[in-house]
């Protein structure tokens, strides 16, 4: 069993969890107006959802009259809400915004879900997120602004303008845009990360951050790899600051903010409130692991605070901390009007947005991805998108450009972790076509998922592609799993998780897998399994519906398991043992979309909610594996296949 790179994944997760991606922001320069400037939200077409605005704002001081951008077409406004809608029916997310810009330069926006669970307020167009890693097109555009003056040479080592830093003297400054200086990730170092978490309250300077990073060894010499590391961007504002004299949030603003007219975004630096920002939430059993805040940790938050089983990350760490390289707080409009302006306007010469496009690949997370200067080239079905993905504490953002149809978008979340490429695909499809008039999204009965009563449930929704049984790595999907106990509802691992068509000596059966690091034990991993069998997508009633009990279990099985990878930390499962499992003695009940028409086939949208009864009593769980021929646990062979443990010492085994 190999698991989709997911601990690879996840280990390293916490070097850019504050700043960068998934799966998945914010003299005067009239020429930079025009087309580029998005319009405000002004008064929403009655027969459009979402926001699609008339009239383009106007900096301060100017005057100026701007073309009318076409109007947003209707039934793409409402094919692109109804997913909104349906991605927060499906996701763990609790809202996000999108906007989107066409080709022909009409905007829209639109939101769905809840920006504040504590008090139910709702996700809102002009709602503001910490939008992580896409500061950095802003910091990188000022750095190619000041290159236009004649105030910073690309070419010239850092110490041009650092002189303290002379260590670095073989660092240009090129290569600290384009993620070749060598320099570590200042959020993996682990003291480090101790201080910021354990005081939320105290506002670490970038210089301070940098004297830990003098202090680590460098991971490579300049210019001869690439891996995505924070730490030059806060070097990058020091020059910014260096070679003007004011603050790098003063420049930002000026030279970027204001012209834009992002009225919306701001380096956050701790000093301001903005009723209009959305909280944002981490689910603890998936991401708190590879935040350093597994069981272990915990103890070092001085006031953590819960929502539904959801960590509050919006002031987990000091919101300065990360500054130039990740403390932009914006929306999803502000954000699609600078990538706009940045690859497919005016806001820098050519030659600057040629350079800028130049890429080269770097290491992020366990792959690789394309880096220019500060933005990311990232290939999809729909051609190329330039731009940047975005982490922060409880957010993720998706700010892109695609060349070959001219259409920008940014998506905003409120949740961490999860991915975005289905959701992306799915939105670029409908925009390419033109919206679909027959589009309704899914949505969750309200009467579906259930309680705790005798027992507890785990209540699930999936939406995805369905993969091959040898698709490798599998499309994920998005989920959303909560245990119902007996303490209210608590998020479930289940992190990535994706959908296959698995064929075997008891028949055909689509299988939903998804992960998560285990929080208790010596275990490795939990994997959450949902098992459907081919009588599940027959004899729905008329709204899709199909009780499942002890005559049909098999149509919808829930296993669950602990499980302990090969020594060495890689990413194959060497042993797994079954800790929870549907209880036949209680009823469940599961909904398909557009289902009922037999089994799905490879690469056809699975949407299914469904409530299981949960048993986890070891003894019960035992016996009911013994009734259905399944080993409590098993282990990889030398022929590479999973066979009950031969011994007790075997099933014991930790490695």
């Amino acid at each position: 069993m190999r698991v989709f790179s997911f601990v690879r994944f996840l280990l390293p997760l916490v070097l850019i969890l504050a700043t960068a991606c998934e799966d998945d922001a914010s003299g005067t320069r009239p020429d930079v107006l025009g087309d580029i400037v998005a319009p405000d939200p002004g008064t929403p077409d009655a027969d459009a959802p979402g926001d699609a605005g008339d009239d383009a704002p106007e900096p301060d001081g100017q005057s100026i009259d701007l073309p009318q951008p076409p109007a947003f077409d209707p039934v793409l406004a409402a094919s692109l809400q109804a997913l909104l809608d349906e991605h927060v029916a499906f996701s763990p997310d609790p809202g996000l915004t999108l906007t989107v810009r066409t080709a022909d330069g009409a905007w829209w926006s639109g939101a769905a879900g809840i920006a504040d669970l504590a008090d139910g307020t709702p996700m809102m167009t002009d709602t503001a997120f910490r939008v992580g890693s896409n500061t950095k097109p802003f910091v990188a555009a000022t750095i190619l602004l000041l290159v236009e003056e004649g105030k910073i040479d690309l070419e010239a080592p850092l110490t041009a303008y650092l002189p303290e830093y002379a260590e670095w003297s073989d660092i240009p400054v090129r290569l600290l845009l384009n993620m070749r200086s060598g320099l570590p990730e200042y959020l993996g170092i682990l003291p480090l990360i101790f201080q910021l978490v354990s005081d939320p309250e105290a506002p670490i300077g970038p210089r301070d951050i940098l004297e830990y990073v003098r202090q680590a060894p460098r991971d490579f010499a300049p210019g001869t790899s690439g891996k995505y590391t924070n730490s030059s961007y806060l070097v990058l504002g020091l020059i910014i600051e260096a070679v003007t004299g004011n603050p790098a949030d003063q420049e930002i603003r000026d030279r970027i903010i204001a012209p834009l007219g992002l009225a919306n975004t701001y380096l956050d630096l701790g000093d301001r409130e903005n009723d209009a920002l959305a909280e944002g939430y981490i689910d603890f059993g998936l991401a708190g692991p590879a935040l350093g805040l597994s069981s272990a940790t915990e103890t070092l938050l001085p006031d953590p605070h819960y929502v539904q089983g959801l960590l509050v990350g919006t002031r987990l760490i000091h919101p300065a901390v990360n500054w130039t390289a990740g403390s932009m707080v914006s929306t999803s409009r502000d954000m699609a009007v600078l990538v706009q302006a940045l690859l497919d306007g005016d806001l820098l010469t050519p030659a600057s947005r040629t350079a800028m496009m130049q890429t080269v690949p770097a290491q992020l997370f366990n792959g690789l991805v394309e880096y220019g200067l500060g933005l990311q080239v990232r290939p999809t079905a729909h051609g190329d998108a330039y731009g940047h993905g975005g982490l922060n504490f409880g957010y993720q953002a998706g700010s892109y450009f695609f060349p070959d149809t001219g259409v920008t978008i940014s998506h905003l979340h409120n949740f961490l972790l999860d991915a975005y490429d289905g959701f992306q695909d799915e939105m670029l499809t409908l925009i390419r076509d033109g919206g679909d008039p027959d589009f309704l999204p899914c949505l969750r009965p309200d009467d579906l998922f259930k309680a705790f009563d005798t027992g507890a449930y785990l209540n699930v929704a999936f939406k995805g592609r369905v993969n091959g049984a040898l698709d490798q790595p599998p499309i994920a999907g998005n989920a959303f799993l909560r245990l119902a106990t007996a303490d209210g509802p608590v998020p479930f691992t289940g992190i990535f998780p994706s959908a296959a068509i698995e064929t075997s000596a008891s028949g055909t059966n689509v299988v939903l897998t998804g992960y998560g690091l285990a929080n208790d034990g010596d275990a490795d991993l939990v994997i959450t399994t949902l098992v459907m069998g081919e009588g599940l997508f027959s004899g729905l009633d008329a709204d899709g519906r199909k009780a499942i009990g002890m005559a049909n279990l098999a149509d919808f099985f829930l296993l669950v398991a602990k499980a302990w990878t090969r020594e060495g930390g890689t990413d194959v499962v060497e042993r797994f043992c079954y800790v929870a499992l549907s209880d036949y003695r209680r009823e469940g009940e599961v909904k398909l979309c557009g289902g009922g028409d037999g089994m799905p086939a490879r690469g056809d949208m699975l949407r299914v909610f469904g409530t299981a009864p949960y048993l986890d009593d070891p003894t019960l769980v035992a016996a009911t594996l013994g009734q259905i021929g399944l080993p409590s646990c098993l282990c990889l062979g030398e022929d590479g296949e999973y066979a009950a443990c031969v011994d007790a010492a075997q099933a014991g085994r930790a490695r």
